[in-house]
């Protein structure tokens, strides 16, 4: 029994000594060579680093830069879409839906009278006069049919023309006014004025009103063509006639009513 043991024991050295053994030889057999070790040298000291990639920041992340890019233009087009919207909205308002009065002052005797003649044809008025008190000018209505244009915006309704004059009428006649509604010379009138006593050079206002669709008023090229038509005044009635009538202004008052105003 005692010598097993021994044994034993002597063989279990054995085997620790050979495991010892071929540990140290695989160790040695795995230790770097001179060559190796400059291999690796080289290549960590002598060979180029490969630059590291720069972190990107937010803002030059195209992605990022591409939906800044697409928000700025969608707000673009959201603020073009309404304006283009609101002056749509402000055209149609101002033009169907809102009520307008077009107010034309013709000043007789004023630098564009002057000019432009609101007074017509010009054989029929006179030249412009001033009054002794120098506070106005005018011209005179020399004979029966005297013209005048007056811009009408479409959808008008009516207007009502006031004159300024001088009252040099003879007794019982009176200023009497056309507006246009044919394309021939046709004229519906209403009176003015009718004289019916003996004074004479007073400045008076008087007014009438025509209505486009009741009156059956004709237009062209936007203008309705009115006209004093003063029966004195007409050369076959008087030869000597002097009664001239002096016309100091005219205003004319064109209303368009609105869409909620019909």
């Amino acid at each position: 029994m005692k010598n097993n043991k021994i044994h034993l024991r002597d063989n279990w050295q054995v085997q620790y000594q050979d495991w010892k053994d071929k540990s140290s030889l695989e160790s040695s057999s795995k230790k770097a060579t001179p060559e190796q070790i400059k291999m690796d040298i080289e290549e960590i000291f002598i060979k180029p680093l490969k630059p590291l990639k720069p972190l990107k920041s937010p803002s030059n992340n195209p992605r990022t830069e591409t939906k800044e890019t697409s928000y700025s233009i969608f707000i673009a087009k959201i603020i073009i879409i309404i304006l283009a919207v609101s002056i749509i909205g402000f055209v149609i308002y101002s033009n169907y839906i809102a009520s307008h009065k077009f107010v034309y002052f013709y000043e007789i005797g004023d630098n564009e009278d002057i000019t432009k003649n609101y007074l017509g044809p010009s054989y029929r008025v006179s030249e412009v006069f001033q009054d002794e008190n120098n506070s106005l000018t005018y011209r005179d209505l020399t004979s029966q049919l005297v013209y005048f244009d007056v811009p009408i915006a479409r959808g008008s309704k009516d207007l009502l023309v006031e004159v300024r004059f001088k009252d040099d009428y003879p007794l019982n006649s009176k200023m009497i006014m056309g507006a246009r509604n044919g394309s021939e010379w046709n004229y519906v009138w209403k009176d003015v004025y009718v004289k019916k006593d003996d004074s004479l050079s007073q400045w008076k206002n008087q007014s009438v009103s025509f209505y486009l669709n009741d009156d059956k008023l004709y237009l062209r090229d936007g203008k309705l063509s009115l006209v004093f038509n003063n029966y004195h005044l007409h050369p076959d009635r008087n030869q000597t006639n002097t009664n001239y009538i002096s016309i100091d202004w005219i205003k004319v008052t064109v209303n368009k009513p609105g869409v909620f105003d019909k």
